[in-house]
C-alpha cells in the first residue's frame, strides 16, 4: 500500500540524515475504506508518537473519515497527504477505484486536485472534509456535500482482561520488547515517529465492569474481524492462544 510505503521512506530519510539537520520526524497514516490519509512532518515535536497509535486518535481518525467516504461518490477515492514529500502542504488526489476494490488501495488512477482555501495543515474537522468534498465535485462535476455519518465500528485483537495491572503490564511489556509480534493486517490508524523505529504494538486500556477496574491487554485497530485474521494467527502461532477479536 502507498501510505505503508511513504511511512517507511520518511523513517529512512530521518534515519539518513545528518544529526544537525534535525531530521526527527513524526506523524500518523490511516485509511477507512477509500478514504485514505498521512500526516507527516519534522520535528520530533516533545516525543509526540513515540507510543504509535491511541485508541482516542484512531477513533477520532474514524469518525472524521465515516463522513468522507458517506459523501464520496461509488468508485471514487480520496488520498491526502501533508509530509515531507509535499514540502509539508496539503496535496489531495483524487483516485478511481476498480469496482473489485472498494478501498481503493490499488486504484485505476491518481490525480492531484485543485485545492484553494483549504489551507496549509490537515485537518481532521468538519471544514477540511467539506473543502475535500468540494474539490472533488468539481473534478467529477457532481454535486456533493458532506452528509452526516455514525461512528464506524471498529475492532482490536484482546489477549488479556485481568483485574491485577501487574499481569496486564508484564504481558505487553513482553509482547513489546521481545519484537517476536509485528502486526502484518491493515490498520485503520498508525502513528510513528524517526527515532522510533517500531512503536509498541500491545495497549494496556483500564475499565470498569460490574464496579471491578479490568485492565485490557489488546493489540491493533481493524476495520472489520476479517482484516485481523491474519494477526491473529500469528499470535496463536507465537502461544497467545487466548486471543479474540472484539470491538476496539
Amino acid at each position: 500500500m502507498r501510505r505503508a510505503a511513504l511511512a517507511t521512506s520518511l523513517l529512512l530519510t530521518a534515519a539518513l540524515a545528518p544529526a544537525t539537520a534535525r531530521a526527527d520526524t513524526h506523524g500518523w497514516w490511516g485509511q477507512l475504506g477509500p478514504v485514505h490519509a498521512t500526516y507527516w512532518h519534522f520535528g520530533f515535536n516533545e516525543g509526540a508518537y513515540t507510543d504509535g497509535w491511541s485508541k482516542r486518535e484512531c477513533l477520532s481518525f474514524a469518525a472524521w473519515a465515516a463522513q468522507l467516504r458517506a459523501s464520496l461518490p461509488v468508485g471514487v477515492g480520496v488520498e491526502i497527504e501533508d509530509s515531507t514529500d509535499t514540502d509539508e502542504k496539503v496535496v489531495v488526489r483524487l483516485l478511481r477505484c476498480r469496482g473489485t476494490d472498494p478501498r481503493c488501495d490499488h486504484p485505476r488512477s491518481r490525480t492531484v486536485l485543485r485545492t484553494p482555501g483549504l489551507g496549509k495543515t490537515l485537518e481532521l474537522d468538519d471544514r477540511f472534509a467539506a473543502g475535500v468534498l468540494s474539490a472533488v465535485a468539481k473534478a467529477t462535476g457532481q454535486k456533493l456535500s458532506l452528509k452526516p455519518a455514525p461512528a464506524p465500528p471498529l475492532y482490536t485483537i484482546q489477549l488479556l482482561a485481568a483485574r491485577e495491572q501487574k499481569r496486564a503490564d508484564e504481558l505487553a511489556s513482553r509482547i513489546n520488547k521481545d519484537r517476536s509480534y509485528v502486526h502484518k493486517g491493515d490498520y485503520v490508524f498508525n502513528a510513528n515517529c524517526g527515532p522510533c523505529n517500531n512503536p509498541p504494538e500491545a495497549k494496556i486500556e483500564a475499565a470498569k465492569l460490574e464496579g471491578a477496574t479490568l485492565h485490557r491487554v489488546f493489540v491493533g485497530n481493524y476495520e472489520s474481524p476479517r482484516d485481523a485474521r491474519a494477526d491473529l494467527a500469528e499470535l496463536a502461532r507465537l502461544g497467545y492462544t487466548d486471543a479474540f477479536v472484539r470491538p476496539l
